[in-house]
């Protein structure tokens, strides 16, 4: 039941296979100095933020999301809160960005299959939530795709904690 079940489990399985070809091409393309490109981890957060909105999520649930992703990776009892509080405001203005230009002719416009099976996968997922397929909630299987995509991107637990907690606050409050 770790994806809701079968069609869950279905899903996840587009989604990892999307990823993680998405994964591998960005490092590629890094690699090669394509221009334009963002770093791993704002790439990683206009994803997760485009995955989040094709679900259908509006900013307090993807809130949520990022909680539940905070959960699973608590912050580190050396990292002082105050630093990561003070990351949380220009966090979320980078994840209330319209993405449109990045898509059309900017730093995403070369991940664009990425996106697509990402935004192809919350869609789906969204729509087996709503249709009583998926036995684990909504906001539940998202957060786990993020923990999954974040550990893909190659993201050690205390970058996620303190990404998490950072992204929660964003969309929350403290």
């Amino acid at each position: 039941m770790a994806f809701g079940g079968p069609d869950g489990i279905a899903i996840s399985h587009s989604l990892f296979h999307t990823d993680s070809i998405g994964v591998l091409d960005y490092f590629r393309q890094a690699a090669e100095g394509t221009k334009g490109l963002l770093d791993a981890k704002a790439t990683s957060f206009l994803l997760t933020t485009l995955f989040l909105r094709a679900a259908g999520l509006e900013w307090g649930e993807q809130g949520d999301v990022w909680g539940r992703v905070e959960a699973r990776r608590p912050l580190p009892d050396d990292v002082p809160v105050d630093k990561v509080s003070a990351m949380a405001e220009q966090l979320q203005r980078f994840l209330l960005l319209d993405s449109a230009p990045a898509l059309a002719d900017g730093p995403l416009t070369p991940l664009g299959s990425w996106v697509t099976g990402l935004e192809v996968g919350g869609r789906a997922l969204a729509a087996a939530a709503y249709e009583g397929r998926l036995a684990l909630g909504l906001r539940g299987a998202l957060a786990r795709h993020v923990l999954f995509h974040w550990n893909r991107m190659g993201f050690n637990t205390r970058q996620q904690a303190i990404w998490s907690r950072a992204a929660r606050e964003a969309a929350l409050g403290r």
